[in-house]
């Protein structure tokens, strides 16, 4: 008998962004708020960069503490560097 192997469906930071966009919630304006501060860290001034530093750091304290919202940012967060990194992997 075949065993038909299962592989699971990638999505892009953009789709995911545009989900949460819609659906709201905490978690949903977190990721949000977590890409946008990504993508905008890389243009950033170096007093912007450590701000937006004390944020993530911020949300990693709170969201190991159970908050939903912080919970987002980390996840948009990293799926926008996950992203750039398999980018920057693929071509080298």
């Amino acid at each position: 008998m075949l065993s038909a192997k299962v592989i699971p469906m990638k999505r892009t930071v953009d789709e995911k962004f545009k989900y949460n966009d819609k659906r709201g919630g905490n978690f949903g304006n977190g990721y949000c708020t977590g890409v946008i501060l990504y993508r905008k860290y890389i243009k950033s001034s170096e007093s912007s960069r450590q701000k937006t530093k004390e944020i993530i750091s911020n949300c990693i304290e709170m969201a190991k503490a159970g908050d939903q919202w912080s919970k987002g940012v980390i996840a948009g967060y990293r799926d926008v560097a996950n992203e750039r990194k398999a980018k920057k992997n693929s071509s080298v």
